[in-house]
């Protein structure tokens, strides 16, 4: 498509398809891809560099979660409530739906509306304070105004429950 545009020529779009494919590229047994892995991750210790997932599967289920957080929200906007789930048995849920065994399930998300059961509204769960979570681009280095960010963050639950 980027050729069609103009946006580069044959050639380019030739080498990135080549240098995407070796980078990404397991090899057989997976060689290449241990082998990138380790020698990336030796090099990273001198200087800055992007090592290549040793696992495509699990680089993929992360990479699933961002358009999965994207659904939720948009499920959470229109009154819907969603709930994500893993640790599911995998191959159950591909036969059960009729997926074809070459696919995966990284998660499945419940969608619904809650029901008005009492377990519904239970109190909120205390949580770590928030100067012990936000760092000035250092971790241990506290947020100077932490306390007018938590106000903030407690009006605007506090309204929400309301």
């Amino acid at each position: 498509m980027e050729v069609q545009n103009g946006v580069m020529t044959e050639n380019e779009a030739r080498q990135m398809y080549q240098k995407t494919t070796a980078y990404l590229g397991t090899g057989p047994l997976c060689l290449f891809q241990l082998a990138k892995f380790v020698g990336g991750s030796v090099i990273s210790l001198f200087r800055p560099m992007i090592v290549p997932p040793i696992n495509m599967k699990a680089h993929v289920w992360k990479h699933t979660m961002l358009p999965v957080q994207t659904f939720m929200l948009a499920a959470s906007s229109h009154g819907l409530d969603t709930c994500p789930m893993e640790g599911f048995d995998e191959r159950r849920v591909r036969e059960i739906v009729g997926l074809p065994s070459n696919f995966s399930v990284p998660v499945i998300v419940s969608l619904g509306y809650a029901s008005d059961h009492p377990i519904n509204h239970k109190p909120q769960s205390l949580r770590i304070p928030p100067e012990d979570q936000y760092f000035d681009n250092q971790y241990g280095k506290q947020k100077k105004d932490v306390q007018s960010f938590n106000d903030t963050v407690l009006k605007s639950n506090k309204h929400a429950h309301e």
